[in-house]
């Protein structure tokens, strides 16, 4: 009874946090829409946090009222650029709208404009174009395996190169469940009384295509679930830019035996290095880890990669970040152990420590695993896809009647680095300046110089330490991978 009672406390301070952000969220976004201008026409306000230009993916609620189902629509911005959407979820006064937001100016916002068309055919999407196991765009040609329900074949075209080892008992994507006979086996740190088996049966489900991305859904059966045809495995290729995700959704049983689930992705890239991100940069798996730290699994914060000479291969997920690094490593206990391959395992979930954590998940389970690369091994790159990934754009719909104006996009401070990530930035009381944590990515020298977005004015900055106090003989100099804080006065 006690013990019950304390875990439904520990899970209100969760939940108490949870509701005070969304909250704050929401208090701060109603500030920031008072100082645009409403347009003539509906609108979309998208905030970037991070400082470059990027874009990205946002899921916006559109109420019926401001856009009626079955209408023709465009959401365009000032120079009438349009942006691709997709509907993703319907309900009786609005949708959720997938929207590939784009060019989101640097640490500032863009506003597009919502444009409907009644006397105008909605387009709709198709399902018919899906032959052969495989699909192709001008990134990937994948190739499926519905007896396995995984990827068979991903083949980089930029790299020129089959990402997926062909030599893996496992296929890309493809779901493991994990049970051991006894939990005193992990405490006593060996493992070798368990099996792991894939899907009990997987099957194709439909294809879809979309504005933004085309989906091939695939459902399954396992023990790991409450029923059949529960377990749900999508793969959303996007048109235009190089991403993959993965979309996995299970009703999971209530299970008190000790079970795990992983997913797989042998990549193949001979002589290729794993690393991953943390909280204060990247680190090779099993070379830069603190002696005597855990390597058997880690907590991936933004991204994980497969790197050459040649180019990388990127994988985050949002809501998973526990990976294993050259095969499923649970149980090995290895000091000083390297990663035996280059395949990466994600591990969603497992129950086999129960100190202060429950001895079971149940439920509806959500996650999805992003895949990318590039033909450049840049550091930066993958920083900015897995920071990009991660971090969402800030997005407001605002009703029409207004009468717009010229602020249909804005940086706030510009001049900001290729190389130097914004970790975070946290305002002043005064509202007088803001401090900035400052992290260096590629290995290089550079000197901080920011301006007004506004006015281009150069902008007074002071070096300080975590606490915001100044820092003597502070420099705007960054030495290699160097973190430093930053006062920065916005007002005069």
């Amino acid at each position: 009874k006690y013990s019950m009672e304390q875990k439904s406390l520990k899970e209100s301070y969760a939940w108490e946090a949870g509701r005070r952000a969304k909250m704050l969220g929401e208090e701060t976004m109603g500030l920031l829409q008072s100082f645009v201008q409403r347009e003539k026409d509906p609108s979309i306000i998208v905030y970037n946090t991070l400082n470059w230009e990027r874009s990205g993916l946002i899921k916006v609620y559109i109420d019926h009222q401001i856009l009626p189902r079955y209408t023709s629509f465009n959401i365009t911005d000032q120079a009438g650029n349009q942006l691709k959407a997709q509907p993703v979820e319907h309900h009786s006064d609005g949708t959720y709208w997938a929207i590939w937001a784009d060019r989101i100016p640097a640490f500032g916002y863009k506003k597009f404009v919502i444009i409907t068309d009644k006397n105008k055919p909605l387009a709709t999407s198709k399902g018919d174009d899906f032959k052969d196991n495989a699909i192709e765009n001008r990134f990937y040609k994948i190739k499926f395996d519905f007896a396995k329900g995984g990827i068979s074949s991903l083949i980089d075209k930029d790299l020129n190169t089959e990402l997926v080892d062909n030599k893996s008992s496992y296929k890309l994507g493809e779901f493991i469940y994990e049970r051991l006979s006894n939990r005193s086996q992990m405490e006593s740190r060996v493992l070798n009384n368990f099996t792991r088996t894939g899907l009990d049966s997987v099957w194709f489900d439909g294809f879809e295509t979309g504005a933004i991305w085309n989906t091939i859904r695939c459902k399954g059966n396992t023990v790991a679930a409450n029923e059949n045809e529960t377990y749900v495995f999508e793969i959303r290729v996007f048109n235009d830019v190089k991403r993959i995700d993965l979309f996995y959704a299970i009703d999971k049983k209530l299970e008190t035996a000790p079970e795990g689930i992983y997913i797989a992705f042998p990549f193949a890239m001979d002589g290729g290095q794993l690393a991953f991100d943390v909280q204060g940069g990247e680190v090779r798996a099993g070379i830069d880890q603190i002696p005597g730290s855990s390597n058997d699994w880690n907590t991936v914060q933004n991204y994980a990669r497969l790197y050459d000479k040649n180019g990388q291969v990127l994988l985050s997920s949002s809501e998973m970040p526990l990976m294993q690094f050259g095969a499923i490593n649970t149980g090995r206990y290895k000091a000083g152990a390297k990663p035996e391959s280059t395949h990466i395992f994600g591990w969603p979930m497992n129950n086999y420590w129960v100190t202060n954590f429950n001895a079971y998940q149940f439920g509806g389970h959500e996650w999805i695993y992003t895949i990318s690369g590039s033909k450049n091994p840049s550091a930066t790159d993958a920083v900015r896809f897995g920071w990009g990934k991660r971090t969402p754009f800030l997005s407001r719909v605002l009703p029409g009647g207004g009468i717009g104006g010229s602020d249909g996009s804005k940086s706030f401070i510009s001049g900001w680095n290729e190389n130097l990530l914004l970790v975070s930035a946290i305002p002043s009381i005064d509202g007088k300046s803001t401090i900035l944590h400052l992290r260096e990515t590629e290995g290089k020298n550079a000197t901080l110089s920011l301006k007004n977005g506004v006015t281009g004015t150069a902008l007074e900055i002071i070096q300080t330490d975590v606490t915001g106090m100044p820092v003597k003989n502070g420099s705007k100099e960054f030495k290699s991978f160097e973190s430093k804080f930053f006062r920065v006065m916005v007002h005069k």
